[in-house]
């Protein structure tokens, strides 16, 4: 039954190295693995090959004439080929490594994108700690397990050119190669290595600890002011503690592994020599002793890079799971979709947004319909959903279900599906009710772009500068330079402050459609009335929609939607 299993695991990790080695282009593949065949050739031609021909004679061999060369020709032609064979190997070093990064790369590049671009209902299936490996540990163990294949077959070139070389050359070398390739197989029977089980407990406990210094790391405000600071250190312990088990463990099986091999070729040529012991000389029998270890060598190379492989091939198997959730966008997309924003300028200034949806659900919500100038408040208590509906008309949840018609001066167009979603957020500037301020400077953060101009630079920072005044909070950066980069470890910046830059982070996207949740929350007083002039004055030829509790803002209002008249509305099912 046990013989079923390791059957079925071997065939699943064989299709697993199939489609990783898929992932490459096979023009690179050919040409690692034909230098490799080229190095290893020369690698029999030099001197572990060459010193069987001074104790070895085959007159019939095509290669006889060797034997007659004088030992100072033949050191020069051993001396040749071995410096032929190193600049092989160099190269295959190269294209090897070359291969790694550039499989790395190409995986990370299109992760990422897929990642930000995927639609909500795909990524409340992954969990942040998924995200965040997938990127990295996930990745890196994909690299690696391609990188120990490539030995692996490597070692396997080398192991056959070896030892076919050296068979061909000598016949009486092939009993001591047999024995320390009889050995070294059977102690890795022996000592077996449950690379797949230990490679998935490894995976597991360290993403466990990422998890915990991810958390400690954002969330070590929290984890101070709650003196809880020995529940997040007992946590990293006890998942070290683990992890060290497992290490202990891989590095328990290598080293009896290992014992055990020398033990079984010592035993195998001690017994051989008690044979052979009256036949040979001792120098003879000490390199055919070194021969053996050498091919030993090449075939524990081959089971260890083998092993190593298996170990890291399950990073792959967990983001082939992660692949397989973004790649059901495809079948989200059941209408054809032609339609875009065809000229951004055209859309600068909107007279008419209308948004609408299939989802029988929200019957009693669909077609919003504004116009340039109106401001429409959402009001409602905690939790009842003012967020999740500002998500719904900006495109950011249920995103297959909506529609939307935009109307300017110049052009009208409607928008649709997870495309159209994608499109209308060239339109929208959204500041979202909890703020995520990046390590980077204060300049990066508010623009969130990169490669500008030096003239857009300073028209930025001008109006940056101009906002921050208005925001009543230019203080807080009086000693500090936009382009300086901001320090976030303690997370010094209150929910006033994060809420004001936000703002003006959306503000200096200038946007015909505003979007402000919760806008003045945290603020007191003097700095909500500053706020409230700034969405006032910018209201005039913008759409804006404000979800809030702050009835100040409530007399700002042109249309007004309360969440608290409406029942049956159960907007968090569309987490779900």
């Amino acid at each position: 039954m046990d013989y079923k299993k390791d059957f079925k695991k071997i065939t699943y990790q064989v299709k697993l190295f199939r489609k990783l080695f898929k992932k490459i282009e096979r023009k690179y593949i050919f040409s690692y693995f034909f230098l490799t065949l080229i190095g290893r050739i020369l690698e029999v031609l030099s001197l572990s090959i060459f010193l069987s021909l001074f104790f070895v004679e085959k007159k019939t061999s095509q290669f006889s004439w060797i034997t007659r060369l004088e030992t100072n020709y033949a050191l020069l032609l051993i001396i040749i080929i071995v410096i032929f064979r190193g600049i092989a190997l160099f190269y295959i070093k190269i294209n090897r490594e070359s291969l790694r990064i550039n499989f790395s790369n190409t995986l990370k590049n299109k992760l990422l994108p897929e990642f930000l671009y995927a639609p909500n209902q795909l990524l409340i299936k992954l969990d942040r700690i998924n995200i965040t490996e997938s990127l990295n540990s996930y990745i890196d163990s994909s690299c690696s397990s391609f990188n120990q294949f490539n030995k692996f077959i490597e070692s396997l070139i080398s192991t056959i050119i070896y030892i076919s070389g050296a068979i061909y050359f000598g016949n009486i070398t092939v009993l001591p190669l047999l024995l320390g390739i009889f050995g070294t197989f059977l102690s890795a029977i022996i000592i077996k290595n449950n690379s797949w089980e230990l490679g998935k407990i490894k995976l597991k406990f360290n993403c466990e600890v990422s998890k915990i210094i991810s958390e400690a790391t954002f969330g070590i405000k929290t984890i101070r002011l709650s003196n809880s600071q020995e529940w997040i250190i007992d946590k990293y312990k006890n998942v070290n503690k683990n992890l060290l088990i497992i290490q202990r463990e891989l590095l328990r099986r290598e080293s009896f592994y290992s014992m055990l091999k020398d033990f079984i070729i010592i035993s195998f040529l001690f017994i051989w020599f008690l044979f052979y012991k009256g036949e040979y000389e001792k120098t003879y029998v000490l390199f055919l002793i070194l021969l053996t270890y050498k091919a030993s060598g090449f075939i524990n190379s081959i089971i260890t890079s083998y092993r190593l492989s298996v170990s890291n091939l399950v990073g792959f198997e967990k983001l082939l799971n992660i692949r397989e959730i973004l790649d059901q966008e495809k079948s989200l997309k059941k209408e054809k979709y032609t339609q875009l924003i065809p000229n951004i300028k055209d859309f600068e200034i909107i007279n008419y947004f209308e948004w609408n949806t299939q989802n029988k659900l929200l019957n009693r919500l669909s077609k919003i319909k504004l116009r340039k100038g109106d401001i429409l408040i959402i009001k409602g208590d905690s939790g009842i959903g003012k967020s999740t509906f500002m998500d719904l008309l900006s495109g950011n949840i249920d995103e297959n279900s909506s529609f939307w018609k935009i109307e300017s001066d110049n052009n009208f167009i409607n928008l649709k599906s997870l495309e159209g979603a994608r499109d209308i957020k060239k339109l929208i500037g959204y500041c979202p009710q909890n703020p995520y301020l990046f390590e980077s400077t204060l300049f990066e953060n508010l623009v969130l772009k990169n490669n500008l101009k030096d003239k857009e630079r300073k028209i930025l920072s001008t109006k940056i500068e101009e906002f921050l005044l208005l925001t009543g909070i230019s203080q807080r950066f009086k000693n500090f330079s936009i382009n300086e980069m901001m320090n976030l470890t303690l997370d010094n910046f209150s929910g006033g402050e994060k809420k004001r830059l936000s703002l003006i982070r959306t503000w200096l996207r200038d946007c015909p459609i505003e979007f402000l949740d919760e806008p003045t929350e945290s603020l007191d007083s003097e700095n909500s009335l500053k706020i409230k002039k700034i969405i006032l004055k910018r209201s005039s030829q913008k759409i804006t929609i404000i979800a809030t509790h702050d009835e100040s803002l409530s007399t700002l209002s042109t249309i007004n939607l309360n969440f608290n008249n409406l029942k049956n509305i159960n907007l968090k099912t569309l987490y779900l």
